[in-house]
């Protein structure tokens, strides 16, 4: 190696760590959100399905799709559960139940907080029709 060319290769390592290390960390807050994703995807396929043979309740349909997911914490305000139907006593055998899942996803690696803020919301929604039941009670 001549003198001038000593340092070189420890510059073009310093310059080449920083594209790779915000390739790992996009990387891994994708992973992180795709896991979530799922998670609130089949906590509301969960309430969906339950709303279908209990519609009458949305308070016992919110607290099932609550005690469905482990990860992420979930509370009873993320859910929301309505009818897809302009009838005001929609909950009844036929009709269409929508439940809405929503997290707030912090994200973690610092790097990422500079492209992507601090959070990010995510929401998933199911779609069910209720077999039969009576009014859904808010």
């Amino acid at each position: 190696m001549r003198k001038p060319e000593r340092g070189a290769a420890t510059v073009e390592l310093a310059a080449v760590m920083i594209f790779l290390m915000l390739l790992v960390s996009g990387v891994f807050e994708i992973g992180r959100a795709i896991l979530i994703s799922i998670s609130l995807e089949d906590a509301a396929q969960e309430g969906a399905m339950f709303a279908s043979y209990n519609p009458g309740d949305a308070a016992e349909i919110k607290a099932r799709v609550v005690d469905s997911v482990d990860s992420p914490a979930i509370s009873l305000s993320d859910v929301t559960v309505s009818c897809l139907n302009p009838n005001p006593c929609c909950m009844v055998g036929g009709n269409e139940i929508k439940v809405t899942v929503r997290h707030r996803v912090d994200v973690i690696t610092p790097l990422m907080t500079l492209i992507v803020g601090d959070h990010f919301d995510l929401q998933r929604d199911s779609v069910s029709r209720a077999f039969e039941g009576e009014c859904l009670i808010p």
